[in-house]
């Protein structure tokens, strides 16, 4: 869908919402920005999203480290970027989602404006506005969650100023200190009439956003007062003692759209029940196998690695937050840098309480974001934490930076590429649900040629969802 709104953009030396009226179309960074590169390189089209996007997002680990290594020892800028480059999500999701690579790296030159020390302040603000403006240009969804954290950061900031009389008698200096060293106020309020002038009023596909404030508050209203609130969406109706696929089978039943008459009759459906094919895994490597580490062991100890480094970076953002909150001292950081981290943790817990009918954005790229502030407090409350454990001060970097590579094997899945016995990876290996899902190959984009050449006129054509975006793209 991103390469449809990229070949519209190039066949019309133009973008115009009139082609394709989606958000897609409304991502500069799918659309202006990979015809420039076209034009001026002579590239093949496809090679500019798996080549050309993935180096210009290979430099936010670079730019992450300089923004924070004026404030912090270089060993802890270090790391931080480091965290921000093994969260899995970097090494699978994050490379198909090229709309998404641009925010990022717009969104981290802002930030690297913004700490900077040098630049006079209005030349700052400039860059910063400027870089904002390209997140929001570039993807939606990452310039809604990021003006959600600003202004959260906001009214924490107006709160703590009101506060200031409480906060002197109860002597926190830890919490006195300009509020909005880095984002002003001013830039917060131009950053959201941003928001609402391009995706609502340029180019009309703000319509997510109020369906999403629509579904929390319904999601909200049904925690308190049951009786007043609306109905339940088809995925919340679903019975939650079922299997994951019986569950996949009833939403698609509650969920049929067309008449009756399109559908199998009743009676014939037991002879068409679809069956649940589990994702398979890579076979166990030889030298494994022979001592007898089964698969099982592998896929287990593999997943669970996984889980416990999210649950270990949650408690470590936490800890880390309060060090820096508490103990200045910790980092030269501005204060408002960690009202942000505040902030954005706020917005991973709304992510994971809300129902995915209301927020349905994944997790996993919420958190990624998010590690663009949050990796620097989950190293500081990491070292914090060695300390404590009495772990001589040299050691204590190299502590953390031992553990990361670790983490960084078998998060990336070379590890478990070598090993086997888990889900293959689709940087390692031409197979696995990503490989399935989104790798398009020429026998495909024929098919679906052929389709949109001989298919009479009027005919329904029935797809899953990965086959009816590529059907969309090649075969309109």
């Amino acid at each position: 869908q991103e390469f449809q709104v990229f070949q519209l953009t190039s066949q019309h030396s133009l973008c115009s919402m009139s082609f394709y009226q989606d958000a897609y179309m409304a991502c500069l960074s799918i659309t202006i920005l990979p015809t420039i590169f076209e034009r001026l390189t002579g590239i093949y089209d496809p090679y500019i999203y798996k080549l050309v996007f993935q180096l210009i997002f290979a430099l936010a680990g670079p730019i992450l480290f300089s923004g924070l290594r004026a404030y912090v020892p270089r060993k802890t800028a270090f790391l931080a970027a480091t965290v921000f480059l093994s969260f899995p999500t970097f090494m699978m999701d994050i490379m198909m989602l090229n709309r998404q690579e641009i925010a990022f790296v717009c969104l981290l030159l802002a930030l690297l404006a913004g700490l900077d020390r040098q630049l006079p302040r209005i030349s700052r603000h400039m860059l910063m506005i400027l870089f904002l403006g390209g997140m929001v240009l570039a993807h939606y969804s990452t310039s809604y969650m990021m003006v959600g954290v600003l202004v959260i950061a906001l009214m924490v900031g107006l709160v703590l100023r009101l506060a200031r009389p409480l906060i002197r008698h109860f002597r926190l200096r830890s919490l006195e200190g300009p509020y909005f060293s880095i984002f002003s106020p001013y830039i917060i309020v131009l950053t959201l009439a941003m928001v609402v002038g391009w995706s609502g009023l340029v180019t009309h596909t703000a319509g997510n956003i109020s369906q999403t404030v629509t579904s929390v508050g319904g999601a909200i209203t049904r925690v308190i007062n049951p009786s007043a609130a609306p109905a339940k969406p088809a995925e919340e109706l679903v019975d939650s003692n079922a299997s994951e696929f019986e569950q996949f089978l009833q939403y698609t039943n509650q969920n049929r759209v067309l008449d009756d008459t399109e559908y199998y009759t009743d009676a014939s459906q037991p002879a068409y029940q679809p069956t649940e094919v589990k994702e398979a895994t890579a076979p166990v490597a030889g030298g494994l196998a022979a001592v007898g580490i089964s698969g099982d062991v592998l896929d287990t100890l593999y997943d669970f690695t996984r889980q416990a480094y999210v649950g270990a970076l949650a408690l470590l953002f936490a800890l880390g937050l309060v060090v820096m909150l508490f103990r200045r001292s910790a980092t030269n950081m501005p204060l408002q840098y960690a009202i942000l981290s505040i902030s954005f943790l706020i917005m991973v817990v709304v992510q994971v309480v809300l129902p995915s009918s209301a927020v349905d954005y994944g997790l996993a790229r919420v958190i990624q974001q998010w590690l663009l502030i949050l990796s620097l407090p989950a190293v500081v409350g990491c070292v914090w934490l060695l300390a404590r454990l009495k772990v001589p001060f040299r050691r204590r970097f190299r502590t953390v930076a031992a553990i990361l590579m670790a983490l960084f094997l078998v998060l990336s899945g070379l590890l478990p590429a070598l090993t086997g016995g888990f889900k293959p990876a689709l940087a390692f290996s031409n197979a696995g649900f990503y490989y399935e899902a989104y790798y398009t190959h020429a026998a495909e984009i024929k098919a679906d040629q052929w389709l949109a050449a001989n298919t009479p006129k009027g005919s329904r054509i029935y797809a899953d969802e990965f086959a009816r975006r590529k059907l969309i793209t090649y075969g309109g």
